[in-house]
């Protein structure tokens, strides 16, 4: 049996049982801790399952015909799963990966410019989650972007999908394990800054973790020591040097129009956000709203990964109840069609600011 953690249920009445957490189906005796005035039984049957992002048991009191879910607030992945992921991925490839690249909605064409492409569609890789969302084709890629080693999520995975923020993030430390050092997120992004125009790509400076504040944080619950600290700096998310370079490499391109920088928020939706909420999300600072990047974000600083991020403005907010218009995905996925060589050129160009890796001789 491999026991997580112990859980204590509350049953009514002020009273509580205290059980142990496994991963197997599990007959255990509750004699001594189920109330007597509850079960004329002296044991029930355990069977392992998850509710959103929790781990749970589903408990069958014999005799009783009644079943409670037991829901128990621990990761739904350990250590071991995710060393497991990577070893079955570098058992099946030769390409050891400095970088990660995440893919937003629309922006999967850059997998295509990986050279001596190994790809790995996700339903086939070990606790990976499955893309359901349009413009996410749902595949790992390995190879070479401009020459350097890199693996590309063709597709990544949301809140709102039903995904616990653990599965959001699960490729991260995947990556980490895979020996990446720096993670490159991109996003598409609704403009919230009037100074933003559709088109306009925006470097990350920072961030809001708005589904923070209501405790949606994957660093929530027992910290895993191997892979970072308990308490993670976020004040320097998002490279400098890199967020510099990105600047340089943009102006080497002859774009006439000037590389945005600015604060990236995300809400979980899907709806996109209404009037109120846009003018609440500029007043915060925010620049542009989107639905994903910051679990992503959080999970590589905790497993010390240098971080660059940026969102392509695939449509401008609603901030006027007098405005007609409506936010929608296919124009997200249209802006992202539209952009997609511009996008390419310059991850693909920005690829060779990116220093070798530490170990490197």
């Amino acid at each position: 049996m491999s026991d997580l953690g112990l859980i204590q249920i509350e049953v009514g009445a002020g009273v509580s049982i205290v059980l142990p957490l496994a991963r197997e189906r599990t007959l255990l005796s509750a004699a001594a801790l189920w109330p007597a005035s509850l079960s004329p039984a002296a044991s029930y049957t355990c069977h392992p399952f998850c509710i959103d992002s929790h781990q749970a048991l589903l408990c069958d009191a014999l005799g009783m015909g009644v079943e409670l879910a037991l829901i128990c607030l621990f990761p739904r992945f350990t250590y071991e799963d995710y060393q497991k992921t990577a070893e079955w991925l570098l058992s099946r490839t030769t390409h050891r990966p400095q970088v990660a690249v995440i893919c937003g909605s629309g922006l999967g064409g850059l997998a295509e410019k990986v050279t001596q492409a190994q790809s790995f569609d996700y339903s086939d890789i070990p606790n990976f989650p499955l893309s359901t969302v349009p413009g996410h084709a749902g595949r790992l890629v390995f190879g070479l972007l401009n020459g350097k080693a890199c693996v590309v999520m063709q597709g990544r995975f949301h809140l709102y999908e039903g995904y616990s923020v653990w599965k959001v993030t699960f490729p991260v430390r995947v990556f980490r394990l895979l020996g990446v050092d720096t993670l490159v997120v991109t996003n598409a992004a609704g403009g919230l800054n009037p100074k933003f125009e559709v088109g306009d790509i925006m470097v990350l400076r920072d961030h809001i973790n708005l589904p923070g504040f209501s405790g949606q944080n994957p660093l929530r619950g027992p910290n895993e020591d191997r892979f970072g600290v308990r308490f993670p700096a976020m004040s320097d998310a998002y490279d400098r040097q890199l967020r510099k370079m990105a600047h340089i490499t943009w102006k080497q391109m002859g774009e006439q129009r000037e590389l945005q920088e600015g604060t990236y928020v995300m809400l979980v939706g899907p709806n996109f956000e209404t009037v109120a909420e846009s003018r609440l999300l500029r007043q915060l600072g925010a620049d542009a709203v989107g639905m994903s990047t910051v679990p992503e974000v959080i999970v590589a600083r905790h497993c010390g990964l240098r971080v660059f991020g940026f969102s392509l403005i695939t449509n401008m907010v609603v901030m006027s109840y007098d405005r007609l218009e409506k936010a929608n995905h296919e124009e997200v996925l249209e802006a992202g069609k539209q952009a997609a060589k511009k996008l390419e050129q310059f991850v693909s160009t920005l690829m060779s600011c990116i220093p070798p890796p530490c170990n490197a001789s």
